[in-house]
């Protein structure tokens, strides 16, 4: 009598496929773009058809092409690990490598290992393994494990931990990696204000008739939600130049770690600390400027050095904590002034401030064409009551007043703490308090959001945006001599 196989065979393939969830996705963009590019035949008086069809050229394939590439990835997409090795696909053609042919596999390092981030590396080519796309990946690990018997390592095991097969492990800045990607999200955030443009300037009969039958606020607040959406193009165009501006400076530098030591080097010099040497390590975010991202400092007993968006930089991180054994914390941390540091300046020259400045900058050069093209375009001529220009102009006026008031702030304000008091300076002058004259310490809640350092005859104010807030705020509250600590003062807003 033939025995039945065990329930707990292993099975001798595997397909992977990716996860039906995106099916949701694929059909909400391609809904919106098909809605889009209909809504330019069905809507459109003939004298705007031809700005409406030069505008929906544009926003429906940007609904449009990623629905479509998404089906094309949903449908083909697939992994298969057999008895001959593994095949697989995008878009694009089948790949195949032989059992003999797959070099190399291993998870890849994440702070919160909640689910399946691989690798697999082959000499025809690599294969990306994320949970969050596919399933099956456990029964393929396994398949893989067991069948892929030539490669370096002969379990999973985390690519940078491994000190026989990766060490010395070099961490350097992936300039090339992010080009592609970024040029794409400028050139989509540019055709999202062209294209926006295009529509508030040809169509603002639409604003007209708003306003003629809803009333000028109705008409307002739909122009403010226009506007805000425009605005957020500018926004994430200035982070993503920020970051980009930050890789090259420093894409010649590499950090390189061995069982020994770590080195640092770029174009001008070579640090080498055993890591016996290294006297501390911190996470320094008051020099966070350019990055979107803390800068990490490792000091050696004659040298120091810092990155910071280094490629896998928290691997780097957990690498250090894990070797550099003779510091006094033993973990990272931020970092807070000793009590030898007695004069420490903050400013508002940090990217999230600066990031916030393009949203009513933008809001105002909005306004300013709009109020020009009201008042100087021929078309108000052929209308019979034309709008008034004058509401634009005086909205340019204050969103530039704001803005003005935001950019001298940002170049000018500064909060220092000294062994003696603390000054405030700004665009229009200068105040301090000693340590022995402040009374009541308030956070943001308390008066409006800002934060008040109150004295006996003047009060000091600085904002939660202001570079690292809680350390100012902690700082000041160890300087202080007999004030009054508001419960508010330990929230802030950022």
């Amino acid at each position: 009598m033939k025995e039945e196989p065990s329930s707990t065979t292993k099975p001798t393939s595997v397909r992977c496929r990716p996860l039906p969830g995106f099916w949701i996705m694929v059909l909400l963009f391609g809904g919106m773009g098909i809605f889009t590019f209909c809504l330019s035949f069905t809507s459109s008086p003939p004298n705007s058809s031809l700005e409406k069809y030069f505008f929906y050229g544009i926003v429906a394939p940007a609904w449009l092409v990623p629905a479509l590439w998404g089906a094309a990835w949903l449908i083909r997409a697939t992994i298969i690990a057999d008895e001959n090795g593994l095949r697989w696909r995008s878009i694009g053609r089948w790949h195949q490598a032989d059992w003999q042919q797959v070099q190399d596999y291993y998870d890849r390092f994440r702070l919160k290992p909640s689910r399946i981030y691989a690798s697999v590396e082959t000499s025809t080519g690599k294969i990306e393994l994320d949970e969050q796309y596919f399933n099956n990946l456990v029964a393929l690990r396994d398949i893989i494990q067991e069948r892929a018997q030539w490669t370096k390592t002969k379990q999973w095991d985390v690519k940078g931990l491994r000190r026989e097969i990766d060490w010395p492990y070099v961490f350097g800045y992936d300039r090339q990696g992010k080009q592609t990607s970024h040029a794409i999200l400028l050139l989509i955030c540019t055709l999202w204000v062209g294209g926006g443009l295009w529509l508030l300037l040809a169509n603002k009969q639409i604003f007209i008739d708003v306003s003629t039958y809803a009333g000028p606020a109705m008409m307002l607040a739909g122009l403010a939600a226009c506007l805000f959406f425009l605005a957020v193009a500018p926004l994430v165009a200035h982070i993503t130049i920020s970051i980009d501006r930050e890789i090259q400076k420093r894409h010649h530098e590499k950090v390189t770690v061995s069982a020994t030591e770590v080195v640092f080097e770029n174009t001008s010099e070579r640090i080498t600390i055993p890591w016996h040497e290294i006297e501390d390590y911190y996470c320094n975010p008051m020099n966070s400027r350019q990055s979107f991202d803390d800068h990490y400092v490792v000091v050696g007993q004659k040298a120091s050095f810092d990155f910071t968006l280094i490629h896998e930089r928290y691997l780097l991180v957990h690498l250090i904590s894990q070797l550099a054994t003779h510091t006094p914390f033993q973990q990272w941390r931020k970092y807070y002034p000793s009590p030898e540091a007695k004069n420490v300046t903050f400013n508002y020259r940090n990217t999230g401030f600066r990031a916030m400045l393009w949203i009513p900058t933008a809001f105002c050069i909005l306004f300013l064409l709009m109020a020009y093209h009201a008042q100087t375009s021929p078309m108000m001529d052929d209308l019979d009551s034309p709008p008034t220009p004058l509401p634009f102009w005086i909205i340019s006026a204050l969103t530039g007043i704001y803005c003005l008031w935001l950019w001298l702030g940002y170049y000018f304000n500064t909060i220092t703490l000294t062994d003696q008091s603390i000054i405030q300076r700004s665009w229009y002058g200068e105040k301090s308090l000693a340590w022995t004259e402040i009374e009541e310490l308030y956070g943001p809640g308390a008066y409006n959001g800002t934060n008040r350092v109150i004295g006996q005859r003047k009060r000091l104010t600085f904002g939660s945006m202001i570079t690292t807030p809680r350390l100012l705020k902690k700082e000041i509250q160890r300087r202080v001599i007999n004030a009054e600590i508001h419960p508010s003062w330990n929230r802030t807003t950022t």
